[in-house]
């Protein structure tokens, strides 16, 4: 597993060598089943800090910004499937070396207003269960907005996991605004739990928007 924050060396697996959006590998670091040749040492949790110039992106699926990517297997379980723009948070029902991520945003957790969701990142592209692939943990990220945004959407404005549970706007961000009646201390830790970054450009309902991701629990 990794020893230091951003690792030197990184397997590309054969295939999927057109962009980090494109992986989607059934073994670490490779695009064969185990069984055909030993995993890549260190891949899983490999954790890349990339510049805008070097970052290599598939533009058909999508634009990669400069940021932090990290190595991750995709929880097999999951109702909703992966794709690009979504919300991973940590599975912690399952050991940490697995470095296994979910959309389900209570996982770990009960439903409530207060849950033991960690976020991981961003999905970059659609996933295979049970495969492995990488996710963004920080830097100008494109996430998925929710149907119907809470707040008023503004340029360089907060933006929040939906929290929306089960359902098309599982996985999705949201923007708040200021009306309504003073916050609870409930509230405000709850908005600070769900605190994503800030909005690059307006973001749109129903569509992917780019912000200022912010990593808040970076698994090393």
């Amino acid at each position: 597993m990794p020893s230091r924050f951003e690792q030197v060396i990184n397997s590309m697996s054969s295939g999927s060598q057109r962009g980090y959006n494109t992986v989607n590998d059934p073994t670490p670091g490779m695009a064969v089943s185990s069984g055909t040749g030993a995993q890549k040492i260190s891949q899983l949790g490999n954790r890349l800090v990339l510049g805008p110039d070097e970052i290599l992106y598939d533009s058909t699926i999508g634009t990669l910004y400069g940021g932090v990517y990290q190595y991750v297997r995709f929880r097999s379980a999951d109702v909703t499937a992966a794709a690009r723009g979504l919300i991973y948070l940590w599975d912690t029902t399952v050991d940490e070396d697995l470095y296994q991520v979910s959309n389900l945003e209570t996982i770990g957790g009960t439903a409530g207003s207060q849950t033991c969701s960690f976020r991981a990142g961003i999905c970059l592209n659609a996933v295979t269960a049970a495969y492995y692939a990488w996710i963004q943990v920080a830097g100008k990220a494109s996430v998925d907005f929710r149907a119907v945004l809470t707040g008023v959407a503004a340029d360089g404005c907060g933006v929040y996991q939906a929290n929306a549970g089960a359902g098309a706007d599982n996985a999705t961000a949201d923007v708040l605004d200021g009306s309504g009646a003073n916050p609870t201390f409930d509230q405000v830790a709850q908005m600070q739990r769900l605190y994503l970054g800030q909005a690059d450009g307006i973001p749109v309902a129903g569509a992917i928007s780019t912000i200022m991701n912010m990593p808040l629990l970076l698994r090393v």
